[in-house]
């Protein structure tokens, strides 16, 4: 590349298109050797041989989406119902979420109770709407309600977890 337009300006690129052309089509190989497509791919490493797929595995995406659709609806009927609207809904979904995942994770480490925290629970709670709604809050008020927005749910689903874990 001889500058930062060299790429997008076929006149600065000296002749490379006419040389793409001539090739059929391919590039020319750096240091002037052409080689055909299929010869300059790596080969493919062999395919790895161990445990297949776990039913847990194939059980946990599903759930996920179940978790999901759980948090919808939930979330749906806490924005009519609750002070706070959306926020207010999430927060109290991903409140529930960690006090449900901290009795998971007292029961211990039997796989279906890790498809249940990781599959169900983990569709059902959500942290990318959790900040959404908090820059939301943010922009649209003052400084002070972003902040709840995002310390509040935090610390009630730290609570709730241990909580949980420890009534386990």
């Amino acid at each position: 590349m001889r500058g930062p337009d060299h790429v997008q300006r076929p006149a600065v690129r000296g002749g490379r298109a006419d040389a793409r052309r001539r090739l059929g089509g391919r590039a020319p190989v750096p240091g002037g050797v052409d080689l055909p497509r299929s010869a300059r791919r790596r080969p493919r490493p062999p395919a790895r041989k161990g445990r297949p797929v776990s039913g847990w595995l194939l059980l946990a995406i599903p759930l996920g989406g179940v978790g999901a659709v759980v948090r919808v609806l939930a979330t749906q009927l806490g924005e009519t119902r609750l002070p706070g609207g959306a926020p207010a809904a999430t927060g109290v979904v991903n409140v529930v979420g960690a006090a449900l995942l901290g009795l998971v994770a007292a029961l211990g480490g039997d796989p279906a109770m890790l498809v249940l925290g990781g599959g169900l629970l983990g569709g059902m709670t959500t942290f990318s709407t959790w900040m959404v709604e908090a820059d939301e809050a943010g922009r649209t008020g003052p400084a002070r309600t972003a902040l709840v927005v995002v310390v509040l749910p935090l610390v009630l689903g730290a609570l709730a977890y241990a909580a949980a874990r420890a009534v386990a």
